[in-house]
């Protein structure tokens, strides 16, 4: 077990080559042994930052300590495309405590073998099991529950818990980081006279009360921010005042005017143009005045506030098909299709109350023989991974007719689509663009990242794709797991999109509540 107890990040920068300008700066915090979740919106820099502490990148400015080269550091990353670097070593590794982290994830002793041929909730498991072999000074799982089930999270849950060293989970799944960490390091967008900047801060508790102290933070920086406009416009027009006055008796004064002995405060500020006057009452006001106009400025140039966002206001225009029915699989050719992509005994049912469910067996609701599709069919789709949920998609998509308007969204999206996508996007006309754009700062991204080709992160590409989407009004939206890799905020919007949309949904995704709210018909995998 490591001995280390924390890592220092101190005055951190960091701006790729190809970039004109830093992805953040000045950032300073620390890790303590335990875990700590790393929050914020997509593209805020989580796995950049992800990268620096296990030296994979080298910082800009700034610094680590100690430095990553002298630490055993494990990324396992979103990707599970490839395989663990150490894959061979876990494979051969018999030991005592790489027996008990199969047992805990659940890893069948063929697994290292065929890693190809796994399921993405078996393939991340693995992932998980051979980073903790390594035994690592700091571990960091980047999104380790996108795309499995809820038994593999329970299991992931668990292999966290067993760790003992210094742990960083980058995640937007809401029950594990309440399980798992007592603190999180939360990325922000905060507001400043300059521009926007990138902050980086420590809060103690469960998700739903750190967002209560960010609340409350907002609501007390701008009151101060108001304040202190109202304050300095106070200032100002007092200067102004005075200004007027002093321009007023200069005149006199040059014109051998005499001062009503009445006018106090033309009397005052007579004084203060006199030659020596430095010392006066009045001098002494009109100094602290003007000391006070820099002090609130610069307060005011210095105060952050929270910056503007775009969430949950995008709407889904799109009108349901005409056609009665999009698409009908009787059971049969469902079975046939299940056999020859090597699903074994796969059953569908409707899920329900097993209770009052005519013809339900003790789990489920009945089984459905036929599958079909309505117009306006909102159907939600679960059940544990390695199941068949992706493959009964591929069969939905086979059976449509070829003119409906569709958006069909695949749980892993390759960098090569998401290339694309951005090439598509700036080539879109004037008005296509702008609404483009509006959709998708709407759904909590930046729209000049795409207008400057900035990399995009798995979160902000699986935004692109579905606002491109949504621009060709489908009729039909298949989405499977379209919140993995979805920032909090992003989540609750897509929801709030996806719920009122007027043509047929079909949606596969392990999140409950995503699946609750957007959904009527529910199937279950089993």
């Amino acid at each position: 077990m490591s001995n280390l107890s924390i890592i220092t990040i101190t005055d951190l920068g960091f701006a790729y080559p190809s970039s004109s300008s830093t992805l953040f700066e000045h950032l300073s915090a620390t890790l303590d042994r335990g875990w700590t979740a790393l929050l914020g919106d997509n593209g805020c820099g989580k796995t950049t930052l992800a990268l620096l502490l296990c030296g994979r990148l080298s910082p800009t400015k700034g610094r680590i300590s100690p430095v990553p080269s002298s630490l055993v550091c494990e990324y396992c990353p979103q990707a599970i495309a490839e395989q663990p670097r150490n894959l061979n070593d876990f494979a051969n590794d018999w030991s005592q405590r790489t027996e008990a982290i199969r047992r805990t994830l659940g890893i069948a002793d063929d697994w290292a073998y065929r890693y190809s041929t796994l399921s993405g909730g078996e393939a991340k498991r693995l992932q998980v099991a051979c980073s903790l072999s390594r035994e690592p000074d700091l571990l960091i799982l980047d999104e380790p529950t996108n795309h499995v089930d809820a038994a593999t999270r329970t299991r992931i849950g668990q292999a966290m818990d067993s760790f003992a060293g210094i742990g960083l989970l980058i995640s937007h799944d809401r029950a594990l980081i309440d399980a798992s960490c007592p603190r999180s390091l939360v990325f922000r967008t905060r507001h400043m006279q300059a521009g926007n900047v990138q902050t980086l801060t420590q809060f103690k508790g469960r998700l739903a009360q750190i967002e209560e102290q960010e609340k409350a933070e907002d609501r007390h920086a701008q009151e101060e921010l108001d304040s202190n406009r109202r304050e300095l416009s106070r200032l100002k027009r007092f200067k102004a005042a005075r200004f007027q006055k002093l321009q007023h008796v200069d005149a006199l004064r040059q014109q051998g005017g005499r001062i009503d002995p009445h006018d106090h405060d033309a009397r005052n500020t007579h004084k203060l143009a006199k030659p020596g006057a430095s010392g006066t009452a009045a001098a002494r006001s009109y100094r602290q005045a003007e000391a006070r106009i820099v002090a609130t400025s610069r307060k005011n140039a210095d105060l952050q506030t929270a910056a503007k966002r775009y969430d949950g206001s995008m709407s889904l225009q799109a009108e349901a098909s005409h056609k009665r029915e999009l698409v009908r699989v009787d059971g049969g050719d469902l079975s046939d299709w299940m056999e020859r992509h090597g699903v074994e005994d796969f059953r569908l049912y409707l899920r329900g109350n097993a209770a009052t469910d005519r013809g339900a067996d003790s789990q489920h609701g009945p089984a459905i023989e036929t599958i079909s599709i309505g117009p306006k069919d909102h159907i939600g789709i679960s059940g544990p991974n390695g199941r068949g949920k992706s493959t009964l998609l591929e069969l939905l998509v086979a059976g449509l007719p070829a003119d409906l308007p569709r958006l069909i969204l695949p749980q892993i999206i390759g960098s090569a689509r998401i290339h694309k996508a951005l090439e598509d996007a700036v080539a879109l006309p004037g008005t296509q663009r702008k609404k483009l754009m509006t959709a998708y700062a709407q759904l909590n991204a930046d729209p000049e990242d795409l207008l400057a080709g900035h990399e995009l992160s798995a979160g902000e590409g699986r935004k692109l794709l579905l606002c491109l989407g949504f621009l060709k009004h489908p009729q039909l939206l298949i989405l499977d797991e379209p919140t993995n890799h979805l920032d909090l905020r992003s989540q609750a919007a897509l929801a709030e999109v996806l719920t009122p949309y007027q043509g047929a949904l079909v949606v596969v995704s392990h999140d409950e509540g995503l699946l609750d709210a957007v959904s009527s018909i529910r199937w279950e995998v089993e």
